[in-house]
């Protein structure tokens, strides 16, 4: 009597889809089918799937059938028993589920049947096939992490990053650039939906083609592949990759706190840049203390202008942009320092810079200290090759050269700041005496500096002018006597940021 199989075939690789495998595996089966007098039922495929598990497509697919229709189907064909699993527990499990809807499991280049040696066989297949699986899971695991502590990447390419030569990762010339762009603007204070529409309009895609979405953008400004650091704490690597980064770590680190909301940046993150509206996210409602919104409308006479307004409720602010930007300015020119506290503020400063660098120069000091004795070390460990073993030497070798590299890593990024002290004191008060001036002529992303600089808590407004206002203690500190207390109150401490 004729039996009817159904033949499976299977590959795990792309490159074995692309080659002949599953051509050469159902070729195989169906000749065994007609050299055992069996015909074929039909077949079920599945390209480039992994048989540790069973959730193959084609594979469930297979069984969903062959349960339906038990009573039609009397063998399960296979080009090798690897094929139909590679998991000992799961082969062993599937086979007896055959065994109990009567059908038999049988492999072209394997012998198995039903008596006990046959039974016997298939386990030790299954046993083989999963020693097998494990034996190569554990060399590439091996070889990852050999190229993770050489400094190469062994997983997914990040977006903006192409494959290139010895396992190095390259610049993509298309998206590398966008991406540098996207960690500049995140930087300056743009909110990230602002960031992620630049982004789209300059073509950036994912790595399919797909759209980019917000989520998509904030884990792409979290990557510290971008920043040429890998860090991958299952296999104990923490180390500088060896291809070029996209940005430098202080751009990666700024935007970190920008995600954060420690931005050390002076503009307004959350809120959209418009030159209509510059003082957006500085006014706030002299009725609830919440920040107004901007936005332009039509006037009686068809015209249009531009206000800034609260919603929240009948009588709430409600002020034309040229207006309040007039009363802003009124309230600038009337901050002027006095002349005698300026000298306080330059004892302080010259104070804390002379012992912040003092700090810095001990510190590099250790650490030039530390250098030294690591490359001693080094010297001692070469000058000793050829008593040690093989073994022991690349260890210590490996060891001494990774302590070297973390210590010149440590030097590079404690350098002492070189500034002309007096030179900078010259600018803080001119800035201070002429900040009227820098608004009036700066740009858009300068005077919201300027005004969050100032009043980093924003400033009440009302219908007739701007009324208390917290402001920069430092400012308070430096006032005249003449500018009124209500509209100056004091903040404790002065703005670190300053």
């Amino acid at each position: 009597m004729t039996q009817r199989a159904v033949i499976y075939v299977r590959v795990s690789s792309t490159d074995q889809v692309k080659g002949y495998s599953l051509d050469v595996q159902e070729r195989n089966c169906r000749e065994w089918c007609k050299s055992h007098d069996a015909e074929v039922d039909s077949v079920f495929v599945d390209a480039g799937q992994s048989a540790q598990t069973t959730k193959r497509t084609q594979f469930k697919e297979m069984l969903k059938y062959i349960k339906e229709n038990r009573s039609a189907v009397q063998i399960v064909l296979v080009d090798k028993v690897d094929r139909f699993s590679r998991s000992l527990k799961d082969g062993a499990t599937l086979h007896f589920a055959l065994e109990e809807w009567g059908i038999k499991l049988r492999s072209v280049k394997e012998h198995i049947d039903e008596t006990p040696f046959g039974k016997a066989n298939v386990g030790n297949m299954f046993v083989w096939a999963q020693l097998d699986n494990d034996m190569r899971r554990k060399s590439t695991t091996e070889g990852m992490e050999e190229a993770l502590h050489s400094g190469r990447w062994t997983f997914r390419t990040p977006i903006g990053y192409m494959p290139g030569s010895k396992g190095k990762l390259v610049h993509d010339p298309v998206r590398a650039p966008i991406i540098a762009a996207m960690f500049q603007k995140a930087a300056d204070g743009y909110a990230l939906t602002d960031v992620v529409t630049w982004a789209k309009a300059q073509g950036l895609t994912g790595k399919m083609g797909g759209e980019i979405t917000d989520s998509t953008a904030s884990k792409l400004l979290r990557n510290e592949l971008l920043k040429g650091w890998i860090e991958v704490p299952d296999f104990q690597v923490s180390r500088q990759a060896d291809f070029e980064p996209i940005v430098t770590p202080e751009l990666w680190n700024r935007v970190q706190r920008v995600l954060n909301g420690n931005s050390e940046s002076l503009m307004v993150p959350h809120h959209r840049v418009n030159d209509k509206y510059p003082l957006k996210g500085v006014i706030v409602c002299g009725t609830c203390g919440k920040l107004a919104n901007a936005s332009t409308s039509r006037g009686r006479n068809g015209g249009l202008h531009a206000y800034y307004h609260c919603t929240r409720g009948r009588g709430h602010l409600s002020i034309r942009c040229d207006t309040a930007e007039t009363l802003f300015l009124d309230v600038l020119e009337r901050l002027q320092p006095a002349p005698a506290r300026i000298l306080v503020i330059e004892e302080c400063f010259r104070a804390a810079w002379d012992t912040k660098n003092a700090g810095a120069i001990a510190e590099r000091d250790r650490l030039e200290r530390n250098l030294r004795s690591l490359r001693l070390r080094k010297t001692r460990i070469m000058a000793d090759m050829e008593t040690l073993t093989s073994a022991d030497f690349k260890e210590m070798y490996t060891a001494v050269n990774r302590d070297i590299e973390t210590a010149e890593l440590e030097l590079t990024g404690a350098g002492c700041e070189d500034l002309d002290v007096d030179t900078a004191l010259g600018y803080l008060q001119h800035l201070l005496w002429n900040h009227h001036n820098y608004y009036l002529s700066s740009s858009l992303e300068g005077k919201r500096r300027i005004s969050k600089l100032i009043f980093p808590d924003g400033i009440k407004c009302l219908k007739n002018g701007f009324g208390t206002a917290v402001t920069n203690s430092l400012f308070n500190m430096l006032g005249d006597e003449s500018v009124p207390k209500n509209d100056l109150v004091a903040l404790p401490g002065i703005e670190p940021g300053f």
